[in-house]
């Protein structure tokens, strides 16, 4: 008997991946004290003198590690889904700049994110649980 997976629901995926961006990684990025653009992996294990037990730190710690997941996904979505992620998502350029940047008219861009988006949620799988299924 041949198992298959469940139809993934695009639209109402490319909805969560959206308020994803929209809702976690600004909260994640104030978290952090960092934009997503700036997160390296420099300094996150250089704190002196704080204790394990300190909260704040270690909140601190898991957002940037959240962070750098997603650039690190989002990098290696390659080719223009990558591209258009970090257009959007990083850098925060409005579709007249992503537009002049990339060549590619708007609702081409619009194009490529959705499916961006569809392929960044099935990449991050369980661990930001981003896929709806119909």
């Amino acid at each position: 008997m041949v198992m298959t997976l469940p139809e993934i629901d695009e639209k109402e995926t490319i909805a969560t991946v959206r308020q994803y961006f929209d809702v976690r990684i600004p909260r994640l990025e104030n978290i952090a004290r960092a934009s997503i653009k700036s997160v390296t992996m420099d300094g996150v294990h250089s704190q002196h003198g704080v204790g394990s037990d300190d909260n704040g730190m270690v909140a601190r710690i898991d957002a940037k590690n959240e962070l750098r997941s997603v650039a690190e996904l989002i990098e290696g979505l390659g080719g223009n889904e990558s591209k258009f992620m970090k257009y959007r998502c990083i850098d925060k350029f409005t579709w007249d700049q992503i537009s002049e940047k990339s060549g590619y008219s708007s609702s081409r861009g619009y194009q490529v994110i959705r499916e961006a988006f569809i392929k960044f949620a099935e990449r991050a799988g369980d661990e930001f649980d981003l896929v709806v299924y119909k």
